[in-house]
């Protein structure tokens, strides 16, 4: 539960599912411990779950900061969703080193396109609009990315957002948390329908997860733009490391 508050905030904090924290610390901290270790797919299911309760409390908070662009967020999500059911199914039948491999290089993606552009030129938070939203229709393949592999909206949706599509940071963490509930639902239900979600261990990460996301979104509220993105790359830069280090050692390499 505790683990589970710690991916919420950061969800809320940085606009991506708390699953992309509870993905790594599920696989690791529970052998650390001596309480035995979960399956890629059990780790992939729980942490979706999560996922979608993080991110339902997540918008709620930074919704009251005028912060969260509807079309973006429903339109963008309705993309994720489609992806995300889709990858929840097909995850039944993929191979866990698979599951694994996509998580490393999404985050490896992610990291590159949060730091190889600089800063850019600042945008109006307030009274921003997203002209031409078919352009979201990119974001299909990444809910499918992440519908595999349990991170509901994944972590790309920001940095495209914002480095790619030229949205405001807190605009494009806000709005990017709003698609990942779209995707967290619909790969739940993916999770859900093929069996693979333990309900007990579920339970518990949504109590941690729910006040996790409130506090993350306020402190995102006191932080600047440039800390926040370069909280973002340092984040992703460590899970794809662990992650990478993760795909060797199943393969046999370490």
């Amino acid at each position: 539960m505790l683990l589970s508050f710690g991916g919420g905030a950061v969800s809320g904090l940085l606009g991506i599912s708390g699953a992309v924290v509870m993905v790594p610390v599920l696989l690791y901290v529970p052998p650390w411990l001596g309480l035995g270790q979960l399956s890629v797919k059990s780790v992939a299911a729980i942490a979706i779950v999560q996922g979608l309760f993080a991110s339902s409390s997540g918008v709620v908070a930074h919704r009251s900061h005028g912060y969260v662009n509807g079309s973006i967020a429903i339109i963008g999500g309705m993309f994720v969703a489609i992806g995300a059911l889709t990858g929840g199914i097909l995850s039944r039948w993929a191979p866990d080193v698979l599951l694994l491999t996509v998580f490393a290089l999404a985050a490896t993606l992610g990291f590159v396109l949060m730091v190889v552009s600089g800063d850019g030129v600042p945008v109006p938070e307030t009274g921003f609009e997203f002209r031409r939203p078919w352009r979201l229709g990119v974001f299909f393949p990444e809910g499918l990315m992440a519908g595999m592999v349990g991170v509901g909206g994944g972590f790309l949706i920001t940095p495209v957002l914002h480095r790619i599509f030229g949205v405001p940071l807190r605009v494009a963490i806000a709005s990017a948390l709003a698609m990942s509930w779209f995707g967290a639902m619909a790969g739940s239900l993916g999770k859900v329908a093929t069996g693979q979600v333990p309900l007990l261990l579920s339970v518990v990460v949504v109590v941690g997860a729910i006040p996790g996301a409130q506090l993350g979104a306020l402190v995102n509220g006191r932080l600047s733009r440039r800390f926040l993105r370069y909280l973002y790359a340092v984040l992703l830069v460590l899970i794809a490391l662990s992650m990478w280090w993760e795909v060797l050692r199943s393969i046999g390499v370490v």
